[in-house]
């Protein structure tokens, strides 16, 4: 793993924050639909991604630490790759860890953050990683 002191900050963080919304007909977004909601958290019906419904960024063939932030209030997520290869769990809420974990899923509760390490140093050029 490339020592993370030697690279510019902006150069291989990717801040992901992880959202569910519900939309009405015109688009508009719906929230607390129902009083028991205020109890139990709010489910929507669309995952977005740092506010988008169909995220995605380009990334060159270099590593790159992904700052995943669950910010749905009730939903769960399990994240893996749509592949199948490992992820490479660096962090959590409770910071960095010793080493990296290699995971084939992890589960993100509302509010939990996790750090992952990805070098797409060994990806074909053009090939496209899924987090699902």
């Amino acid at each position: 793993m490339e020592d993370l002191v030697d690279l510019p900050r902006e150069a291989y963080d990717i801040s992901l924050v992880l959202q569910d919304r519900l939309f009405n007909p015109d688009n508009q977004l719906v929230y607390l639909t129902h009083p028991m909601e205020r109890m139990t958290g709010f489910v929507g019906e669309r995952v977005l991604v740092n506010g988008q419904a169909a995220f995605s960024r380009p990334v060159d063939g270099r590593p790159y630490r992904l700052r995943i932030l669950n910010g749905s209030n009730a939903r769960i997520y399990r994240l893996a790759w749509s592949d199948g290869r490992p992820l490479s769990v660096i962090g959590s809420d409770g910071g960095l860890i010793e080493k990296p974990l290699a995971m084939d899923t992890v589960l993100l509760g509302p509010a939990e953050r996790v750090e992952l390490w990805v070098d797409f140093g060994g990806w074909d050029k053009g090939q496209e990683a899924v987090l699902v």
